[in-house]
């Protein structure tokens, strides 16, 4: 069996998927890079992981993101991070 290739439709086809995805607007930088939006009331708050698990509070009276500390325990005045534990988890193995 043998294949004729017809390159001018292959580079037609390519060229026609880089434009569609261009058109959609993905980009190769994932969902890490996207804008993202929040509803919340005016007078209310939102509470925010950060990509690496630190937590915020945003106060939409003022446009600012605060850190949220830890109270008490062995990580007491640090920033809330969700990610500590499987940090020090990992540190041990």
């Amino acid at each position: 069996m043998k294949l004729k290739g017809d390159y001018k439709m292959l580079f037609i086809g390519v060229l026609l998927g880089v434009l569609v995805t261009l058109v959609m607007g993905q980009s190769l930088g994932g969902a890490g890079k996207a804008d993202f939006g929040i509803a919340v009331e005016n007078d209310g708050y939102a509470v925010v992981e950060g990509h690496d698990g630190t937590m915020y509070v945003i106060t939409p009276q003022t446009g600012r993101a605060e850190i949220v500390e830890n109270r008490d325990g062995p990580y007491r005045g640090s920033a809330l991070n969700l990610n500590q534990r499987i940090r020090r988890e990992r540190e041990r193995d």
